[in-house]
């Protein structure tokens, strides 16, 4: 009888945590598979921006370069700061 050996691991999830969790994975030499409800890229993007923490890990996986040219220039990205979601005052601009 011939066993059927698959990857090591099974994630669940193509969002963030998930294609993180794959990168480490694979990073580390360890086979793994991703399966999502979606049959592909979004058409729209869902994460707003990368946090410092995200951005070491990326140039961990040496993929700080790919991830700078796939964005947009710093010098087009703007932050503001209001008291409510509701109605926002936009009281001050973080750039």
């Amino acid at each position: 009888m011939t066993e059927d050996v698959g990857p090591d691991v099974l994630i669940v999830g193509a969002g963030p945590v998930g294609l993180s969790m794959a990168l480490a994975l694979r990073h580390l030499g360890i086979e793994c598979v991703v399966v999502d409800k979606h049959g592909g890229p979004m058409d729209f993007p869902r994460g707003r921006g990368i946090t410092v923490r995200t951005m070491e890990l990326m140039r961990r996986w040496g993929l700080e370069a790919a991830l700078r040219a796939a964005g947009l220039p710093a010098s087009e990205v703007a932050v503001f700061v209001g008291d409510s979601l509701l109605a926002p005052t936009f009281d001050r601009h973080v750039t």
